[in-house]
């Protein structure tokens, strides 16, 4: 059995059945490791550390494999040998399964848990406080979720029209939007409640049916009333 080669060695010195490109292709993707894959993004190493090395790095700076969900391209880019070419495909690479997975799921979204089940990670663990849009089709369906806004680690704006915007443009009947609070804490602010109902009458004004406002901080939620 083929595995990940072994700190220091070149890819190209394997024996071609063992590098992870050709395993790929003779026994499929689901052979290789989670390094390996990322190799296949990385192309290549830096000199004295190979691809599937670097790789297992990442893996690593991210704190597990799963923190590649949240990790922006700076954040990619910071393991030495990963450029910014590299480093976008694996961005773009973990977005492309974010958009299969919400394209299988058929539950429609069920009040505030439906809405935070939906929001939740893209928003847990997330350093600065952002606003997201779940785009729900007329089922209550989730069709997209999408960043809106990003601040400081304290606030950000609500953009009303670029919520609007965002749900229309992807076809969008219904929406829910949320926010993080980094600090912890799930107390809705005067602001949270105005944007609301700014939220609630745009929606009207559109035709659009808003579902909720959730505010989460970690893996806890909340909806302002």
């Amino acid at each position: 059995m083929g595995g990940m080669p072994s700190a220091h060695v070149r890819i190209t010195d394997l024996a071609v059945h063992e590098r992870p490109r050709e395993r790929l292709r003779r026994l499929g993707a689901d052979a290789l490791t989670e390094a390996e894959i990322l190799a296949l993004m990385i192309s290549s190493g830096r000199p004295g550390v190979n691809a599937v090395d670097t790789a297992q790095q990442l893996i690593v700076s991210v704190g597990g494999i799963a923190g590649l969900a949240s990790a922006a391209v700076e954040d990619v880019e910071r393991v030495p040998g990963i450029g910014p070419a590299a480093a976008s495909r694996i961005v773009a690479a973990v977005e492309l399964n974010r958009r299969i997975a919400l394209g299988v799921r058929p539950a429609p979204v069920s009040g505030t848990a439906g809405v935070a089940a939906a929001v939740l990670p893209h928003l847990r663990d997330r350093p600065r406080e952002r606003m997201v849009v779940a785009v729900l089709d007329r089922r209550l369906r989730v069709r997209d979720v999408v960043c809106v806004a990003e601040g400081t680690v304290a606030h950000t704006s609500v953009p009303v029209a670029d919520i609007i915007r965002a749900v229309l443009l992807r076809g969008g009947q219904a929406f829910a939007v949320a926010h993080n609070h980094p600090g912890g804490g799930l107390e809705p602010s005067v602001a949270d409640e105005r944007a609301t109902e700014q939220l609630r009458a745009a929606a009207a004004a559109s035709g659009l049916r808003f579902l909720d406002h959730v505010i989460v901080a970690g893996e806890h939620w909340r909806a302002v009333s």
